[in-house]
Formats: C-alpha cells, sequence, structure tokens
C-alpha cells in the first residue's frame, strides 16, 4: 500500500496503459501491384538468361591446341635446374594429347607398358610415330625417376620433338569441295 492508501499493483497498472494511437494506413494492395510486376519481371529475366547460357554449346578445345599450349608453357622450365619439372610438363603433355587424340588410357601406365600396348594395338597416325614419341618418353622418364641430368640443348630437342609429334599427328582440316 502506499501513503494515501492505494494499492501498488492498482498504480502499475495504471501507469502500464496508454492512449490509443493513431489509425494505421494499410496500402491497397493496387498500390504493391508495380512492384510486384517489377519483381516477376526481374525473375523472370534471370531465367532466361540461365536457361540461354545453358542452351549454348561449349566449342571444345581440340587435343593438339591444348597440347601445343602446355608444351609452350613447359618452355619455362627449360634450366638444368629444373630438368625434372620440364620432363614432367613435357611427359603430361604429351600423353594427355594421346588420350584425348587417340582415345588411349596412358595416364595409369608405365611409359613400357603404353609403348607395348601401342606396338600391339595399330591405331592410324600414330603407329608411324611410335619409336619417336618413345624416343622422348623414355628419356623423360630417365629424367623425372633416376634424376637424369639434362642440357639446355637436349631439351630444345626433346621440346621441339614433342610438338613436331603433335602437330604431324594432330586431325587434318577436312578440305571443303
Amino acid at each position: 500500500m502506499t501513503p494515501d492508501g492505494n494499492d501498488t499493483a492498482t498504480l502499475q497498472a495504471a501507469e502500464d496503459i496508454r492512449d490509443i494511437r493513431g489509425l494505421v494506413q494499410i496500402p491497397s494492395p493496387t498500390a504493391l501491384l508495380p512492384w510486384l510486376l517489377l519483381g516477376a519481371a526481374v525473375i523472370a529475366a534471370l531465367v532466361v538468361l540461365v536457361r540461354r547460357r545453358r542452351a549454348r554449346p561449349e566449342t571444345p578445345i581440340p587435343p593438339d591446341a591444348l597440347a601445343l599450349a602446355a608444351l609452350d608453357r613447359a618452355r619455362a622450365w627449360m634450366t638444368p635446374e629444373h630438368a625434372e619439372k620440364f620432363a614432367t610438363a613435357v611427359s603430361t603433355a604429351i600423353r594427355l594429347y594421346i588420350e584425348a587424340r587417340f582415345e588411349l588410357r596412358t595416364s595409369r601406365k608405365t611409359t613400357e607398358e603404353f609403348l607395348r600396348g601401342a606396338a600391339q594395338t595399330p591405331i592410324a597416325g600414330l603407329t608411324d610415330h611410335v619409336s619417336g614419341l618413345e624416343e622422348i618418353l623414355r628419356r623423360m622418364d630417365l629424367v623425372k625417376f633416376a634424376r637424369a641430368p639434362l642440357e639446355e640443348q637436349e631439351m630444345d630437342g626433346l621440346l621441339a620433338a614433342a610438338l613436331d609429334f603433335v602437330r604431324a599427328t594432330r586431325p587434318q582440316a577436312e578440305s571443303s569441295s
């Protein structure tokens, strides 16, 4: 109780009651219509863009272009101290090219297994180049696995041989008659 005889709970309840606020204006549905239409148009435009992007076929890069680019990047490793990186880059480029161009698995095979398979199953376009390919891959294996030295002149010759192999075995463009 308070000194004037009122109950404390009654006073707190009286302070808690506040006067009524004014009316709240609710926007009419027609005022929201332009915003809804704009949102629907944005969503429709995004759907159309996504569908067009998915429908557009990507032009695959030919295997020989990929191999030539990878061999060109291998030039950065043409120093005796980077011989192992050079050998890895060149042999990887050649093996990936053979897989893509001739549809022949090479990445999970040793050089011996790959060359034996290439000799047993003649593949048009590859058979004539197996001896040169064997020389490149065996030399790269010596550098990668036996840490054999490789001088810049020898690197230059091996890179030239790899480039020649790719250029000689790439598919010939069909002439239009």
